[in-house]
């Protein structure tokens, strides 16, 4: 009797202690994240971090994943340093290691994307990007979701309404100048500039310039787009240490010409610092994701938690992105990369935090992985902040195209 007493009690002490092992297990769900937190594009990692931890943070809070019996998300980052090499590294280091993530997000720069991309596909664990290159959702990969419209898009978009803003402030844009670095993002919006919206809406390319990061010197640039004197500038360079430089330079040579850069490097809180806020005042730039009407909420509590005066792509679309692989999970059940990666196929959501925080207010992927009616967004310098002036009905200020600078 004594003999089966104990048996039986061993039996139920290791049912309990499988009951507890398992549910330490299903505690937490793993998200891998790939971004440069050292080096030159590291601010812009930081920043879309900050956005992240923001949304992991809400959620596990509000009793993190129901359908997973309230798992709490946790975050796996590893930086993507400077280089392609160093962002694959990354990659596999995470998504070949144990645990196993569910998904990742990463790796900001399109160049990295196009790199760590390859490695996500392999392992087939579904991949949020908010890198715009046309190249990242031309591949036919099936596990990679870009959250932001390409560049393409952007260039067709944005240019097209600043060329209607330009004709009806009385001052059309005849002239423009191309200047920026050749990492994937800007080649995608310069190419598109140069064989679709440039002939399409008349406009002249008075000035080529690339260089491959990091610029040497942008003395050159300034005189020649002095001498050129362009009515626009289409301004590509992905670092803030190179676009302060030309920022720079251009000041003190003088030129006065209307800016629209290509990516939300350039409203960052840093340029007002380096350039001073008068400088960057009328400055347009392009991305896929600023802070519309209706967003204040989301900017509020942002703010207040980094202390960062203002928010903008970066931010915003990590947030969104863990909250679109949240929606996904409650759909799923399950971590299992491949049920979760069925998910987000599936996902059509015009309701809750992800869509509220997109421009379009939808989240849907083709079949591509491109967000179905993903737009550009405009925000342009105005008293020392970047507010987004298009689309318009989201907008925060109207746009102001500067005949004379």
């Amino acid at each position: 009797m004594e003999r089966v007493t104990r048996t039986r009690l061993s039996a139920l002490l290791f049912a309990v202690l499988s009951l507890q092992v398992c549910a330490a297990v299903a505690q937490t769900a793993r998200l891998a994240v790939i971004l440069p937190l050292s080096g030159t594009y590291a601010r812009s990692g930081e920043l879309e971090l900050k956005g992240i931890q923001m949304a992991v943070d809400e959620i596990n809070a509000a009793g993190g994943i129901k359908a997973l019996g309230g798992a709490k998300l946790e975050i796996a980052v590893k930086d993507a340093g400077g280089s392609v090499e160093t962002a694959v590294s990354a990659a596999r280091e995470l998504l070949t290691g144990n645990p196993k993530p569910f998904g990742g997000i990463g790796a900001w720069l399109s160049s990295f994307t196009l790199g760590v991309s390859e490695v996500s596909e392999r392992q087939k664990v579904p991949w949020l990007t908010v890198s715009s290159s046309d190249q990242v959702s031309a591949r036919g990969f099936q596990y990679l979701y870009q959250t932001v419209a390409p560049s393409s898009v952007w260039a067709d978009q944005a240019l097209a309404y600043l060329n209607d803003l330009s004709k009806a402030q009385g001052c059309p844009i005849k002239k423009v100048a191309i200047v920026g670095d050749n990492t994937a993002a800007p080649v995608a919006f310069f190419n598109a500039v140069r064989k679709g919206v440039a002939p399409k809406l008349g406009w002249e390319i008075v000035q080529d310039t690339t260089w491959t990061p990091p610029l040497a010197d942008a003395t050159s640039i300034a005189q020649q787009l002095r001498t050129s004197k362009p009515d626009l500038i289409l301004f590509g360079a992905s670092n803030f240490p190179d676009a302060s430089q030309v920022l720079s330079k251009n000041i003190e040579f003088g030129v006065k010409s209307n800016y629209v850069g290509n990516g939300s490097w350039l409203v960052m809180p840093e340029y007002a610092q380096a350039v001073g806020a008068k400088n960057l005042e009328g400055i347009f730039d392009i991305s896929g994701a600023h802070p519309l009407k209706g967003f204040e909420p989301i900017v509020q509590r942002f703010m207040q938690r980094t202390k960062e005066p203002f928010m903008q792509q970066e931010g915003l679309a990590g947030y969104y992105q863990v909250w679109i692989f949240k929606e996904a999970l409650e759909k799923a059940g399950s971590t299992d990369p491949q049920k979760l990666n069925a998910a987000i196929k599936a996902l059509d959501l015009r309701t809750g935090p992800a869509a509220a925080a997109v421009a379009s207010g939808r989240v849907k992927f083709a079949d591509n992985g491109r967000m179905v009616d993903a737009t550009a967004v405009i925000a342009q310098w105005q008293a020392g902040i970047p507010v987004s002036v298009f689309p318009t009905q989201g907008a925060l200020a109207p746009a102001k195209f500067q005949c004379s600078r």
